[in-house]
């Protein structure tokens, strides 16, 4: 199967899912992958929008999940790597074994950041009642 028509039943993937057909497969990934590093750094924005921003690794589950995209095996194994590398990464700032939600959340709706800014933290406190450690903005 060609690049082409990979691209193809990701535009149609994307649509079912209520995404833009603007991005491509590896903009999803890059925008995870830009994610995790901004996580690295130390989250400076509130809870809720932590929990919105993990909006793309649930597409990318999806797609990983997807009988169509699946016929796809080179590409899709490609964009696996670059993922379970970022998930590694993120699996690294979460605090250890502290989770919300449910076990039948995605583990990376039930980890708790190590360290962010003072939003994030103020509001983990707020809804959960976790103390996190104090951590320096970058802004």
């Amino acid at each position: 199967m060609s690049i082409k028509e990979f691209l193809q039943t990701f535009r149609e993937f994307l649509g079912k899912n209520g995404r833009s057909p603007d991005w491509t497969p590896w903009s999803v990934v890059e925008e995870w992958e830009s994610f995790v590093a901004e996580v690295e750094a130390g989250y400076d924005w509130i809870e809720a929008e932590y929990t919105n921003e993990l909006r793309v690794r649930d597409l990318l589950e999806s797609a990983f999940d997807d009988e169509r995209l699946a016929q796809f095996e080179p590409q899709i194994s490609a964009m696996r790597e670059r993922v379970a590398i970022a998930d590694a990464r993120l699996k690294r700032v979460f605090l250890p074994a502290v989770q919300i939600g449910t076990e039948s959340d995605p583990w990376w709706r039930r980890g708790v950041l190590s360290h962010a800014g003072e939003e994030y933290t103020k509001d983990v406190k707020g809804l959960y009642g976790i103390e996190l450690p104090r951590h320096e903005s970058h802004s």
